[in-house]
Parts: C-alpha cells; sequence; structure tokens
C-alpha cells in the first residue's frame, strides 16, 4: 500500500481515504506524553488510520482500535517514523498474535 499524504486539522484526517478513516481521537489520547513531535504525530496517525483500514475496523468502540494506537505508539517509541513500515508491522504483530482473534 503506498503511502498516502495526510493533514491533520483540528483532529480530523484530510487526504486519500479519509471519508472511511473518521475521527483519529482514539491515537490521540495516548500521544500525550509529549514524546513526539508534531510532524511524529501526524506520521502516526497515518500509520494507525492506514492499519485500521486494511483490517477493515470502521467501528471506533472496537477493541482493535486501542490495539492498533497502542502498537504504532510502542514501535514509534522505538524510533520508526516510516508510516508504511509502522502499519506493516502492526498488521503483522496483531496477525501474529493468536490472543486476537476474528482479524
Amino acid at each position: 500500500m503506498p503511502h498516502r499524504a495526510t493533514t491533520v486539522y483540528y483532529g480530523r484526517l484530510s487526504g486519500i481515504g479519509a471519508s472511511c478513516a473518521g475521527w483519529s481521537r482514539p491515537i490521540r489520547p495516548l500521544l500525550r506524553d509529549g514524546h513526539f513531535t508534531p510532524e511524529d504525530i501526524t506520521v502516526l496517525i497515518a500509520a494507525f488510520e492506514d492499519a485500521l483500514l486494511a483490517l477493515h475496523v470502521r467501528d471506533r468502540g472496537h477493541p482493535t482500535v486501542t490495539l492498533v494506537a497502542k502498537r504504532v505508539i510502542e514501535l514509534a517509541r522505538q524510533g520508526e517514523r516510516d508510516p508504511d513500515l509502522l502499519r506493516d508491522a502492526v498488521l503483522k504483530s496483531i496477525r501474529d498474535d493468536h490472543g486476537v482473534s476474528g482479524l
């Protein structure tokens, strides 16, 4: 999946696929520790949204949303900033996690 340009306006994503993406709020509260720059946050939100789209998760109340957000942030804290690599690593970790069912 090629990287798409994403811009954040007041917590809402704008760009290709944004109409399906919805609000990015589930990841925002987890980013409040000041560890990430605004540019980093844009990358993390893109990876988060792309992972949810790839998993076909549209319900923001689904437990997978929080799992995806936490895994994106965990990988970013290890230094990764490429949104495609973040997305792919999150998808692989979820698919390899036998404790996560139905994905």
